[in-house]
């Protein structure tokens, strides 16, 4: 790292440069063969293309106890906008970003199709601190083939994105009577319960 060329230090105190770029998600975990994956999604002209290795609808949320500490949840490996959220977090100010275990739906890896947080494609990821620190994500977990069940499902993190508590629905609809979709969830400054 070269010195700022404001205060000329390497460790800059004047907060007034920008950091080197680091990659912070890795490469898909599904394997290229499923290029031609063809997802059925019902009542739709929409192009059922596979993105591998692409990531969108990021939400990046600071701790404000720890600014070091920051959480990143995105969707990757879209197709028809989704597959699944992945959730990274950092301890070191994003200098290195660890990939968190949560997992919200089959396509991340998850086994029990009967568990409460078990659906078949997450979406929508959203992430943000309370002034004590925890951390919360919400997503939109869903079912296209198997039943059409979905929910809006919360979580939170007590040591920065490292371990999450239980996943637990907020809403649920069994069948395709509405559409969960576009939640995102924000702390009161004020009160911090």
């Amino acid at each position: 790292m070269t010195n700022c060329k404001k205060c000329n230090k390497k460790k800059c105190e004047c907060k007034s440069h920008v950091g080197k770029l680091v990659n912070v998600t890795k490469l898909s975990k599904f394997p290229p063969s499923l290029v031609s994956l063809r997802y059925p999604f019902p009542d739709t002209d929409m192009p059922r293309t596979w993105f591998r290795n692409t990531e969108d609808e990021c939400w990046l949320a600071i701790n404000p106890t720890n600014h070091k500490n920051m959480i990143l949840v995105t969707h990757q490996d879209r197709l028809l906008g989704f597959l699944g959220d992945i959730v990274l977090y950092t301890l070191d100010g994003g200098d290195t970003w660890n990939e968190s275990s949560l997992v919200l739906s089959r396509c991340q890896g998850a086994t029990n199709p009967y568990a409460l947080n078990d659906y078949e494609i997450a979406s929508d990821p959203n992430i943000f601190f309370d002034p004590k620190g925890n951390a919360y994500m919400n997503a939109v977990s869903f079912n296209l083939v198997q039943d059409y069940d979905e929910a809006i499902v919360v979580v939170r993190s007590a040591d920065g994105g490292k371990s999450w508590d239980r996943v637990t629905e907020v809403t649920r609809d069994d069948g395709n009577e509405h559409v969960q979709d576009r939640q995102t969830g924000f702390a009161d400054p004020y009160r911090e319960n």
